[in-house]
């Protein structure tokens, strides 16, 4: 009530003109999100005199409630008056998280490649890698060109392999392990698309090795990976299916139950089970051959 009193009689102050701010960071102090970003959006509709600081913070709300286009604007001027290094390199980041929100996968690579030979040896590599192989790889399952998607995936790798090395307590090395399965799915689904039938094999194969390599060495009691590990069933699973490894997916569905009974995939994953038996059943469930690399 004070904060709008202040804006509505003394609107040419300076203490009015930084008030939406200091509004929204009340509200996230008390935990109401929704009115936190509802201020901060007002922030780009009103002029102010608000710091790189401030107009970051906001940022970064706005992108957390998926608010891309005014987060975007906010990064965007982070990164055009930043005097702190630091500051510039989170505005970057929170533009290519923008833009990968977006499926504007192409236009986040330059930027995210550009910062991960900047920050080569920093900590914040890993934050750029991350990002930098989830894009490359987004945009080279929609690449035609044969060259051209074969540089992006392996832009993709190399970028995957800095994360894993520093990635090294148990939960972010099964999250890591996970997205290494997506990696390999999408470069699946861009044989299918674009490539031949024996590369859609190959890849589904080594994806579902990714995800059972996981699968196989983790605890699903351990209460930091459990939603980690039940991501990683729901995403394996149709992929095994996809590849009529009947056998398998009933063994897995089986061990998913018996982990998370009560889990939120458990209705598909019944679903799949009795799918599983049917095909069993009628002979239709013999486990093909590994693929190619499988075992790499």
């Amino acid at each position: 009530t004070i904060f709008e009193r202040l804006r509505k009689d003394y609107p040419e102050s300076a203490e009015a003109k930084n008030v939406l701010f200091e509004m929204g960071r009340r509200f996230l102090d008390m935990g109401y999100r929704a009115e936190a970003v509802e201020t901060f959006k007002k922030m780009f509709v009103e002029q102010g005199s608000y710091s790189e600081g401030q107009i970051l913070l906001a940022g970064q709300e706005l992108l957390k409630a998926k608010e891309y286009e005014l987060a975007g604007q906010a990064f965007d001027r982070v990164v055009a008056a930043a005097k702190e290094p630091s500051q510039r390199v989170s505005a970057q980041l929170g533009k290519a998280e923008v833009q990968i929100a977006q499926e504007q996968y192409a236009a986040a690579i330059p930027a995210l490649t550009a910062l991960a030979t900047a920050l080569k040896g920093s900590s914040r590599l890993v934050d750029v890698d991350l990002l930098l192989s989830r894009a490359a790889s987004e945009q080279g399952m929609r690449e035609s060109d044969a060259e051209k998607r074969l540089e992006y995936f392996n832009t993709a790798v190399v970028a995957m392999k800095t994360v894993k090395t520093y990635r090294t307590n148990v939960q972010d090395r099964a999250a890591m392990d996970v997205e290494v399965g997506r990696l390999l799915t999408r470069k699946a689904h861009a044989e299918e698309k674009f490539g031949t039938a024996e590369g859609v094999r190959k890849y589904k194969g080594q994806a579902v090795a990714a995800y059972q390599a996981l699968l196989m060495s983790a605890d699903p009691t351990n209460a930091a990976i459990g939603p980690v590990l039940e991501q990683a069933y729901h995403e394996c699973l149709p992929l095994m299916a996809e590849t009529k490894r009947w056998q398998d997916v009933n063994d897995d569905c089986n061990a998913y139950l018996e982990a998370f009974p009560n889990g939120k995939y458990a209705v598909e994953v019944r679903n799949l089970k009795n799918q599983a038996s049917i095909e069993l059943s009628v002979g239709t469930g013999a486990k093909p051959p590994a693929a190619p690399g499988a075992d790499k």
